[in-house]
């Protein structure tokens, strides 16, 4: 009898300890990451030799999640030419990308009731300057879209480590252009043909729980980045014809994060 007591202890002491692992995570709904990015950058605008470099930046992150339930994160990241951004030795760039962007969705519990699926909608702008040398022109794109897409998210061992994948395709809603030297401005609010973007990254975060109610972890995330700004044809102020080529952007990068769960 004695025995038998002992062995349902402990049995409930692993099915209690296995509910908190399954539970340590998901209970906290609240997430927040901050952290740095790097990536090679592509750029691609009308006949001028393809530009490359690298850009240094970045992300800032807060999520609220709640398993089979609301989902909502808003999130910055903002990056800027690590040393020029340079086609040929006398074609080189210094740029500036910002983009704040707001997602919404709803989780849904996935394979075996282990993953999370959630699909998402939002709304994003992106600020995209490029300042050309030795022509020294300035084109300062602005683009308002909508992010359309999914998240994926696996737990591989619980309350320690989990993969992840995004895909969003943004839609481009309005796109324009300022277009100026350092001493005049040649054009502005110069409506561009339509826009659009993809991006695609795999989260791979390592948690640490130091009590119940919260999570430290690390993130790490490796992206691809792709927008493509449509072409032009505007009159300046001083009613001289101006045409704007196409411009390709390719970012294929990687940011660290280190943040809580609460």
């Amino acid at each position: 009898m004695k025995h038998r007591s002992i062995r349902t202890l402990i049995v409930l002491g692993m099915i209690a300890s296995s509910l908190h692992a399954r539970n340590c995570i998901s209970d906290q709904t609240m997430q927040f990451n901050v952290g740095s990015t790097f990536c090679h950058a592509q750029y691609d605008l009308g006949n001028v030799p393809t530009m490359k470099g690298y850009q240094a930046g970045i992300h800032t992150d807060f999520t609220y999640s709640k398993e089979e339930s609301f989902y909502g994160q808003v999130q910055f990241d903002g990056s800027w030419n690590a040393g020029y951004i340079a086609g040929t030795l006398a074609q080189k760039s210094k740029v500036g990308d910002y983009r704040p962007e707001g997602l919404f969705g709803y989780n849904f519990r996935g394979w075996c009731d282990r993953s999370v699926i959630t699909p998402l909608i939002g709304f994003g702008y992106h600020h995209f300057s490029n300042e050309m040398y030795p022509n020294v022109l300035i084109y300062k794109y602005h683009h308002l879209y909508i992010p359309v897409g999914f998240d994926v998210t696996w737990p591989m061992r619980e309350c320690d480590f989990e993969i992840g994948l995004r895909a969003l395709a943004r839609l481009g809603v309005a796109t324009w252009l300022d277009l100026e030297t350092p001493l005049v401005k040649i054009g502005d609010d110069i409506d561009l043909e339509w826009s659009y973007g993809v991006h695609v990254e795999i989260p791979l975060t390592w948690h640490k729980t130091t009590a119940h109610d919260i999570n430290w972890h690390v993130k790490v995330v490796p992206y691809f980045d792709w927008n493509h700004f449509g072409e032009a044809e505007d009159k300046s102020r001083l009613n001289v014809q101006i045409g704007v080529p196409e411009l390709d952007r390719w970012h294929l990068g990687l940011h660290v994060d280190f943040g809580m769960r609460f």
